[in-house]
């Protein structure tokens, strides 16, 4: 075997890389940096998920999805919450990713005769047929209940957590922060609420 120098051959290119412009990095690319975390890992998660989809029928309780790697197991009151968020199926709902975070971030909610509610901000968003129909066009509609009782979502609980009152005009205009779109008087709001109440007890 014989080595000749005369064969060696380099290419020389400025600009892009020749041949390799898949691994290139654009030149106003942001820089990667990277963070070690401690984090408090939910342990209880996974089996609360799967026991809240399992009593759903494996589907999402707005719109019906079967798709498992697209729902979560929705906390109505936060798991943070020491008093009311206990892991139980009846503090679950199984959404999609999407009725998740709406839910979560008080853009839909649930009434006691478990009918969503969608709040103005996004009704007052006029887009593309995934917002119309998708979120705008549930209000009104019952959710899909669990095949047993006893599972069903715990509104008494939900109501007692969430319905705080908020003075939201700064002139005796009070709403409740679970349903934006309740208003009236404090004395009127506090009993709607306890009207409301009432009427979960046996929904289990």
């Amino acid at each position: 075997m014989c080595w000749h120098s005369e064969c060696l051959q380099v290419q020389l290119a400025f600009g892009a890389l020749v041949g390799a412009s898949a691994q290139a990095v654009p030149p106003h690319a942001p820089e990667r940096r990277y963070a070690l975390r401690e984090v408090k890992a939910r342990l209880h998660q996974a089996s609360f998920r799967d026991a809240v989809l399992a009593a759903y029928g494996g589907r999402c309780a707005i719109s019906h999805l079967p798709e498992p790697r697209l729902l979560d197991a929705a906390h109505m009151i936060v798991d943070a919450d020491e008093q009311f968020g206990q892991p139980v199926i009846s503090n679950g709902l199984p959404l999609t990713k999407i009725h998740h975070a709406a839910f979560d971030a008080h853009l839909i909610d649930i009434d006691a005769d478990f009918r969503v509610h969608v709040s103005d901000r996004l009704l007052e968003i006029h887009d593309g047929p995934f917002l119309e129909l998708g979120l705008k066009g549930i209000v009104g509609q019952a959710i899909q209940l669990p095949r047993r009782n006893e599972d069903r979502p715990d509104l008494e609980r939900f109501y007692l957590a969430k319905a705080d009152l908020i003075d939201t005009s700064r002139r005796g205009v009070w709403t409740l922060t679970v349903f934006p779109r309740i208003r009236g008087t404090r004395t009127e709001i506090e009993n709607a609420t306890e009207a409301l109440v009432p009427r979960c007890v046996g929904h289990g």
